[in-house]
């Protein structure tokens, strides 16, 4: 009965299991972490220290996306895995200790690795897809993929909530080594049956940057981290004056449970029709559209409908559709590019981007009032329509030369 609704073929179900069950654990994971750093971080500091973590994750992001590109040119698939893990989890081990050992700065220290182990989480499983199934073939499984690993973030999320009321946040971010763990045994699986041996030598950062359709998937990415940022900022600073605290926690709530939920379904259904009906270049066009649409009707009338609608959107697309979108892109790129271009796309660009971009905010929300933000997010919004439609006859050359 799966088979016909994921558009399966035969031999496709075990692979698509091991892959989405990857991305499920990562997700289930790095949701686990995240909550428990951001709930110790909240109660020992004041929020408007939020920006120094942006700051400190933004770096040590980019570091860990190059430290893994390095580690990928050296070691095999499965190497690659057990050595990202077994970092991972010794790192976890140490920030706990330093949170037991050191309370007053533990916190930050936490706060400011979690963007880490998700990018790493991230840049694993996106590589993982990439070496275990064809262009052709990702089409297909990565929007089931994708929704797989949306459960898994929706079911950390809301075990958080749960585990919270007998479980210490150590103890939750502890727990994360599990699914680390458990997540390695899932690849180390699908490399040593489905993958592909991946030994290109990367090119030259040089070379990443003078080709157009990477550099333009770059530039997208970098968009997308403005437009998640801004939407969120505004969302903020409009439920901010709208309600009151205890109302606030209530809104926030139901929106993002509806977002859970939503993204179930879109990541399985929607994205693999619209990549069906429209193809992969013009897929891309749908997110940067629809935040052009949400900009300018945060021009024409600001408020509190079009901020959460705003955020709905973005969150929704940008995680089910453009995501999974970026990834299928870079498979025909050849494979010297793609082994550079895939630490840009995958972990090294939209972390930082989000940083910067949530300093900027902050630094202005003094004198610029939050509804004036959404100049911003159509301007953004634009140049990522742009981008898209210069990227599409590089992305059709790329394709046939692939």
């Amino acid at each position: 009965m799966a088979s016909p609704l994921l558009d399966l073929r035969p031999g496709e179900g075990r692979t698509l299991l091991l892959l989405g069950g990857h991305l499920f654990l990562v997700l289930a994971g790095n949701t686990l972490l995240a909550t428990a750093a951001e709930a110790l971080f909240l109660a020992r500091y004041p929020y408007s220290w939020m920006p120094y973590t942006y700051l400190a994750g933004a770096f040590w992001t980019v570091v860990a996306s190059f430290l893994y590109g390095k580690v990928k040119e050296r070691l095999s698939p499965a190497g690659v895995t057990r050595v990202i893990t077994a970092v991972s989890v010794a790192v976890l081990v140490l920030t706990l200790l330093v949170l037991l050992v050191w309370p007053a700065f533990g916190p930050f220290v936490l706060q400011m690795l979690t963007p880490a182990f998700g990018v790493l989480g991230g840049m694993e499983s996106a590589a993982l897809v990439a070496r275990a199934v064809s262009t052709r073939q990702a089409r297909r499984l990565y929007p089931a993929i994708s929704g797989i690993g949306g459960v898994g973030a929706t079911i950390g999320a809301y075990s958080v909530a749960v585990l919270s009321r007998s479980m210490s946040p150590l103890v939750l971010v502890g727990s994360t080594s599990v699914f680390l763990a458990a997540a390695m045994l899932l690849a180390v699986r699908v490399r040593g049956i489905e993958a592909r041996r991946d030994r290109a030598k990367p090119a030259p950062w040089r070379d990443v940057l003078a080709n157009r359709f990477s550099l333009l998937l770059i530039s997208l990415v970098c968009v997308s981290g403005v437009l998640t940022t801004c939407v969120k900022f505004q969302l903020s600073a409009c439920v901010k004056e709208t309600f009151t605290e205890a109302q606030i926690k209530v809104y926030l709530g139901q929106l993002y449970g509806a977002l859970n939920a939503a993204s179930i379904v879109f990541g399985v259904l929607v994205t693999r029709l619209l990549i069906r009906w429209l193809g992969v270049s013009a897929s891309l066009l749908v997110y940067p559209l629809l935040l052009l649409g949400c900009g300018i009707a945060g021009v024409a009338s600001p408020g509190l409908v079009v901020t959460s609608t705003a955020l709905f959107a973005e969150r929704l697309f940008r995680q089910n559709l453009q995501r999974p979108l970026l990834n299928i892109a870079i498979m025909p790129l050849p494979e010297q590019l793609a082994a550079r271009a895939t630490i840009a796309i995958r972990g090294a660009v939209e972390t930082p981007a989000i940083a910067l971009t949530s300093i900027v905010l902050l630094l202005g929300a003094s004198w610029i009032p939050w509804a004036a933000v959404s100049y911003v997010v159509a301007a953004a919004a634009l140049l990522g329509v742009l981008c898209v439609l210069w990227a599409r006859p590089c992305y059709r050359r790329e394709l046939v030369e692939a």
